[in-house]
């Protein structure tokens, strides 16, 4: 049986990737080669994933001194939500062409949401 899209069988090594840290130091998949590792994809905007951010906590406390490592990804997409926010203006901000400031506001929001991973 093939596992669900998405999963990979155990033993199965993952597809090597390059990504970068809110520093802008390089991560990559294979540096985590032999250890659990979980992705966490998700965006400001998205709604479920902000949903799972408490589960995904308890899941790192529940881990915490395990070979476990979970890594959260995303990326720049042009606008930034911020479900905290008190008027429609903060809500959604357009920020096509402003990577710098969409990362410092996902520093924020990062922070804002309590995102340990």
């Amino acid at each position: 049986d093939a596992p669900p899209v998405g999963l990979l069988a155990a033993g199965t090594a993952a597809p090597d990737f390059v990504s970068h840290d809110l520093a802008g130091a390089p991560v990559r998949i294979s540096d985590y080669r032999g250890r659990v590792l979980i992705l966490d994809f998700w965006a400001t905007w998205c709604g479920p994933c902000i949903a799972s951010f408490p589960k995904i906590r308890e899941l790192q406390e529940r881990y915490a001194g395990y070979d476990v490592v979970i890594l959260g990804a995303t990326s720049i997409q042009g606008s930034h939500s911020n479900p905290k926010a008190t008027t429609r203006e903060e809500r959604r901000i357009d920020l096509k062409g402003q990577p710098e400031r969409e990362m410092e506001l996902m520093k924020e929001f990062i922070a804002s949401m309590e995102m340990t991973w």
